[in-house]
């Protein structure tokens, strides 16, 4: 069943996978059985099929696991070492935002130190007992809120990466499954990479590491291509031209590394589920040596000390004599060219000198040797023990999102079954204090709850009395009634705060159906091709009388739709046989019909629908009114006064008001008259559902004939100009604009509009 609230939260869903927004938090809230799980199961189907961007990976999570902590039993205790060593003493509470790190730590109070601060209370439980002061009990009682906080934020962190890990890890899988058939990548037969695919599915199970998952990406061929997209969905399914969104849209990145950011995402993942898993332990070292030296050398030989012999006798061990005669005849070949061409005695010393000097610089370089040597070294270890302490899960759960969405997939999380806590407002404030900057900005979370969280929700927002905002019921109880009859705000208790969660939901959906939404419902569900031509049209007008009923009976609510509908059914999915005659609800139940069109009569007027556009859950207030009636009918509430044995029914704001907290609570006993749900039932809002719903309701059930006729005239009137405007547009399900408008006017014609109640 489809509404305009699955229309915008699949426009949500769709904005995030393609990256215009980095995290959404969407609170979709309803009436207990309104659907709220499916509405968001189906949206993230649409969003699949609707992306081209990345993957949607949805994450179920159940809302009293991951945030009471009674609901997990033993609360994680960070404080615990892994030698069991008892803890440290409490740590001092600090002001403003702390972070897990600063307050894992402490634990509750030891030996016979008391759990709850009092002034007056004693502390020890020692003969010398010391009255503990007000200060002492308050930084007590500190400290225990805030051990309180850390133990809910890192429970609550526990559970949605290991979600996150194991959701990521039967993906992969599912997605191995695709590849492996269509990837041109794949390097091995099918049987091998079928076995590969298992042996991924068994390394996945423990924990593993980033070398055993690139080996088995490298043997399949999936290294580079990788195989997230794979899980893309079919084009054109069943024709030639079939085929996936690929390549890898430009938001995952680089096409060429696609298995390598998939490698790096599951081993990030899987190392931080090790912490979760354990207490793993790892140490690093790393040494480096650096070594430099610098040699100035200047290599001559060297004269032969007496009787030493060299070791290679055959290459020749001593100068011979030519070479020692080397130098001088240098420096007589250096003379004699300086001498040529001069008869000039000067010139003459002149040479002479510079053939001496010639020969005895060389004697020297044969004599004597230098030699300058510069050596440097540099010797480094480093050993680095790494942190696998649980702290480093709220660190690590951002880059862990960042990774998952560069491997092509986008996290959404369902937190379901809020509504199931023992203190919902409380205890869900309190977590999204804790983990806002984590929620709203990394990753999507729908948080699914009933109306009473919702209502509460609204009432924080509601200005109180004292500075000119609507009196509450709780206020105006205690009130001395006005003199004029008109309601007027005394001052009183604020009776309402402003709640930071009020700022925290990116966007609020009240989940809220029409009656057109469950015939549509119902057409859809129904297959119509066995039915003979000339009887399509009389089956078509019996499944509308049978889903204006199912509406009626069901007071709108879809899971009690669906056990009404299927109470008619028998073990093959068709309708009984004694209800198979489409002129039944039309001849037996017709008083059901009228009064559901009587309802929906009254829902359409404009000052209804303006109020339901204002604030959604005003529409669930207006149709728990228009059936206040059918409720005191079918649990016997009526008074039998007369001879002639006719209901007669007692109708006062009072019980009207007591009824409407009773629906909010779906009958349960938790509500309490002074609850912030209640801000919202203001005198004004109680005297408009009194008057303008529920009297006038009586009235059209008075007078159907002219009321009735009246709505069925106007409704006719629309779908023959949306004929006009949209020839041949299908307004419900497997039916045309024609055949809609003729079922209506059929209905008209077919129903007895006779007075139903009387005053």
């Amino acid at each position: 069943m489809l509404s305009t609230e699955y229309g915008r939260l699949r426009y949500l869903l769709g904005r995030y996978c393609r990256g215009e927004v980095d995290g959404i938090s969407v609170l979709l809230t309803g009436q207990r059985g309104a659907g709220k799980t499916t509405l968001a199961k189906l949206a993230i189907e649409a969003a699949m099929h609707d992306s081209e961007h990345l993957i949607p990976l949805p994450v179920y999570l159940h809302g009293p696991t991951m945030i009471d902590l009674l609901a997990r039993g033993k609360a994680p205790d960070a404080s615990e070492n892994a030698d069991g060593a008892k803890p440290e003493k409490p740590c001092e509470s600090q002001s403003g935002s702390m972070s897990i790190a600063a307050i894992i730590g402490a634990v509750p109070p030891q030996g016979g130190e008391t759990t709850r601060s009092d002034v007056g209370s004693t502390v020890k439980g020692s003969d010398d007992e010391s009255v503990e002061s007000k200060e002492e009990a308050e930084q007590r009682d500190a400290d225990e809120r805030t051990k309180e906080q850390a133990q809910i934020k890192d429970g609550a962190f526990r559970v949605i990466l290991t979600e996150l890990y194991r959701c990521l890890s039967r993906a992969m899988y599912e997605a191995w499954l695709n590849a492996l058939d269509e990837s041109p990548d794949a390097r091995r037969r099918r049987h091998e990479l079928l076995e590969l695919r298992t042996h991924l599915d068994v390394t996945l199970d423990r924990p593993t590491d980033v070398e055993a998952l690139r080996s088995i990406w490298e043997r399949a061929g999936f290294l580079h291509s990788g195989v997230a997209f794979y899980l893309s969905p079919v084009r054109d399914r069943g024709s030639p031209r079939a085929s996936r969104n690929l390549p890898v849209p430009a938001i995952a990145g680089d096409s060429r590394d696609q298995g390598l950011r998939e490698i790096l995402a599951l081993s990030a993942c899987a190392n931080t589920f090790n912490v979760i898993l354990g207490k793993p332990k790892e140490r690093l070292r790393r040494a480096e040596s650096v070594e430099r030296e610098r040699l100035y050398n200047l290599k001559v030989s060297r004269p032969e000390k007496e009787g030493a012999k060299s070791g290679e006798e055959a290459k020749g061990s001593a100068k011979s004599s030519a070479e020692k005669l080397a130098p001088a005849a240098l420096g007589v070949a250096a003379g004699g060219l300086a001498l040529a061409g001069s008869k000039d005695l000067g010139t003459t010393a002149m040479s002479v000198g510079v053939g001496l000097i010639v020969w005895l610089a060389s004697f020297l370089s044969v004599s004597y040797n230098v030699r300058r040597q510069v050596s440097k070294k540099l010797d480094r270890e480093l050993d680095l023990e790494v942190d696998w302490s649980p702290e480093r899960i709220e660190r690590d759960l951002p880059i862990l999102l960042k990774r998952v969405k560069d491997a092509g997939f986008a996290p959404i999380f369902i937190v379901d079954e809020l509504d199931k806590l023992s203190d919902p407002t409380r205890k869900l404030d309190q977590f999204l204090h804790l983990a806002k900057h984590i929620v709203t900005d990394y990753g999507a979370f729908l948080f699914l709850t009933d109306r009473t969280y919702y209502e509460e929700l609204l009432g924080s927002e509601t200005p109180p009395a004292r500075i000119g905002g609507p009196m509450p019921l709780a206020e105006a109880n205690r009130a001395t009634p006005p003199q004029n009859g008109t309601a007027e705000n005394n001052p009183g208790d604020e009776g309402s705060y402003d709640s930071y969660t009020s700022t925290f939901y990116t966007h609020r959906i009240f989940l809220n159906y029409t009656p057109d939404d469950y015939r549509r419902y119902l057409f859809k569900l129904v297959d119509d091709r066995s039915w003979a031509p000339e009887e399509k049209r009389r089956h078509k007008l019996g499944l509308l009388a049978w889903g204006t009923i199912l509406v009626y009976r069901s007071k709108m609510i879809p899971a009690r739709f669906n056990r009404r509908l299927i109470a008619l059914l028998n073990e093959h999915g068709e309708f009984s046989q004694e209800y198979r005659d489409p002129s039944l609800p039309l001849n037996r139940h017709q008083n059901e019909v009228v009064m559901q069109l009587a309802v929906e009569a009254i829902a359409s007027r404009r000052e209804v629908q303006d109020r339901i556009r204002e604030v959604p859950i005003y529409g669930q207030y207006i149709y728990d009114t228009l059936y206040f009636l059918s409720y005191l009918h079918e649990h016997g509430r009526a008074r039998v006064a007369d001879p002639a044995g006719q209901d007669q029914f007692v109708i006062t704001r009072d019980r009207l008001k007591d009824y409407l907290k009773y629906r909010a609570e779906d009958g349960s006993t938790r509500w309490n008259a002074s609850s912030e749900r209640y801000q919202l039932l203001t005198n004004d809002t109680v005297e408009f559902l009194f008057l303008r719903v529920l009297r006038e309701y009586i009235d059209v059930l008075t007078e159907p004939r002219r009321h009735i006729g009246q709505y069925l005239n106007m409704r006719i009137s629309d779908l023959r100009n949306r004929q006009t405007a949209n020839a041949g547009m299908t307004f419900n399900e497997g039916m045309t604009s024609n055949e809609d408008l003729d079922l209506w006017s059929a209905l008209r014609l077919a129903l007895d509009l006779s007075p139903l109640v009387t005053r």
